[in-house]
């Protein structure tokens, strides 16, 4: 009984001692899994450190972008955060194939293209195989489908290997005044708050701000100090 009480202890002293710690310092092995960032999002949530619950969140969801459970709590979290923005204007069809392609990583779309290749060469065979007329009519149309699929399935593993490569993704720590213009003379059009996610387009001003894309699609300049990359 003692041991668990001293195993508890430990645990509740490293949550609070990584709670503790600066933002640049929020970091955990390089193996640590979606999970891992899930459930330390669910400490600093608790704790009310509501823009390292949304880092965290967010690097789960890099790791295992088909996470419901970090999808729905960064969700939830972010309904807490002041900023509102609207949608990018977008085709429907855009907007739906984006979400279907972002929603799982790379590899599983290549074990999935994998699957449809193994259908259109079953299908292959049969309709090379089959004398009926009718079989073989099905056979040919089967394996033009898979094939498809197949296509499909390897381009959008590139697609999503691509976005989750080259996209720099932020999340605003603490409150930071956003800007039009590249330099810090220039008005404060709004403020960003913790837990709002920005897109670094890696261009620094003289005064080293950094130029980024707000949820909304909109151009914007901040200091990057404020903000603490997914990665």
């Amino acid at each position: 009984m003692k041991r668990l009480f001293l195993y508890i202890y430990i645990l509740y002293a490293s949550v609070l001692t990584v709670a503790a710690m600066p933002t640049s310092e929020l970091t955990l092995p390089d193996d640590t899994t979606s999970s891992g960032w899930y459930n330390l999002g669910n400490a600093f949530y608790k704790s009310n450190e509501i823009g390292k619950a949304a880092l965290c969140y967010e690097r789960a969801l890099r790791l295992n972008p088909s996470d419901d459970d970090a999808a729905y709590n960064l969700a939830h979290l972010r309904l807490s955060v002041p900023d509102r923005f609207g949608t990018p204007a977008e085709m429907f069809f855009v907007s739906w194939a984006k979400q279907m392609i972002y929603g799982r990583r790379a590899i599983s779309w290549l074990m999935l293209s994998l699957v449809f290749l193994a259908a259109t060469l079953v299908a292959w065979l049969l309709f090379y195989h089959t004398s009926r007329t009718k079989i073989k009519r099905i056979a040919f149309f089967v394996c033009l489908l898979f094939a498809f699929f197949t296509v499909l399935s390897v381009v959008s593993a590139y697609v999503s290997h691509h976005r989750f490569a080259t996209e720099r993704r932020a999340v605003v720590m603490q409150t930071t005044p956003v800007r039009q213009r590249s330099t810090r003379t220039a008005p404060a059009d709004r403020q960003l708050h913790a837990g709002t996610a920005v897109t670094l387009t890696g261009i620094l001003s003289p005064d080293s701000l950094a130029a980024c894309l707000l949820p909304d699609g909109t151009e914007a300049w901040i200091d990057p100090r404020d903000t603490e990359e997914v990665k």
